[in-house]
């Protein structure tokens, strides 16, 4: 009886170093993953910054081109024809 018993302890410790080892590597685990996490949304907020700039950007182009377009007499839509910067 004595012997059951002692092996049965055996495994309980074994089993508890097996959680042990686990935890840590879970807790290795979960920090790794938490870094990745902060470093992800930190380069979301950059592509988020970047993507207005490029958005004012593009609406700067495209009010520069409807002007360009508007002003220009050759396309038939505005423009004095007579003038020398259109010539």
């Amino acid at each position: 009886m004595a012997d059951q018993i002692e092996n049965r302890i055996d495994r309980i410790e074994r089993v508890v170093e097996q959680l042990a080892t686990a935890m840590v590597m879970l807790a290795q685990n979960q920090a790794e993953l938490t870094k990745d996490v902060k470093e992800a949304v930190r380069g979301i907020a950059e592509l988020r910054e970047s993507q207005k700039h490029t958005d004012e950007n593009l609406g700067v182009l495209i009010k520069m081109m409807d002007e360009w377009i508007r002003g220009n007499p050759r396309n038939g839509r505005g423009g004095d024809p007579t003038s020398p910067a259109n010539g």
